[in-house]
């Protein structure tokens, strides 16, 4: 049996094991507004894919276009926030920070005095207090805009019994 034919964006994938994208239920939609390429040979095959994957990111399971994402946030500028509402903005970076430290943790992660992907490691596995001010804005950046598109879109945001 001949050596299955590999390309520079699937070297050491099985030709055999690559199946169609359309035998997946849950891609149906997505690959039905698609033009694959067609191909003669499992080398050419590989090739159109080495093209195809250029302009997409491949995941398992599903493919994600990524050349031409627009972020479109909701507009907040008109959104004036009240010193009580600075408060409670703190307290939920703090929480933030917390979420984001838990699930770090329960993947595995730990403390270390620098990033590491590999060994898990990362410097921001501190106590919100401990964390360097940046780190702190970055988390207090999150949820103002959360905050400000939640008072955009209308709603109030008040203490249990202060309405």
């Amino acid at each position: 049996m001949a050596a299955p034919p590999q390309s520079s964006a699937f070297r050491g994938i099985r030709y055999s094991s690559y199946s169609s994208p359309h035998s997946s239920p849950s891609m149906a939609p997505y690959w039905a507004s698609r033009q694959m390429p067609t191909s003669t040979t499992p080398n050419q095959a590989l090739d159109d894919l080495d093209s195809v994957v250029q302009n997409w990111v491949w995941k398992v399971g599903h493919a994600t276009m990524v050349t031409d994402y627009k972020p479109e946030p909701i507009s907040t500028e008109h959104i004036v926030l009240s010193d009580e509402i600075l408060e409670l903005i703190e307290l939920l970076a703090e929480n933030a920070h917390d979420i984001w430290a838990s699930e770090r943790m329960r993947d595995g992660w730990a403390f270390g005095p620098q990033r590491d992907d590999i060994g898990q490691r990362h410097p921001c596995l501190v106590p919100y207090q401990q964390l360097p001010e940046r780190e702190k804005e970055y988390d207090r950046t999150m949820v103002i805009g959360s905050v400000r598109a939640i008072l955009a879109l209308g709603f109030n945001i008040s203490r249990a019994g202060q309405d």
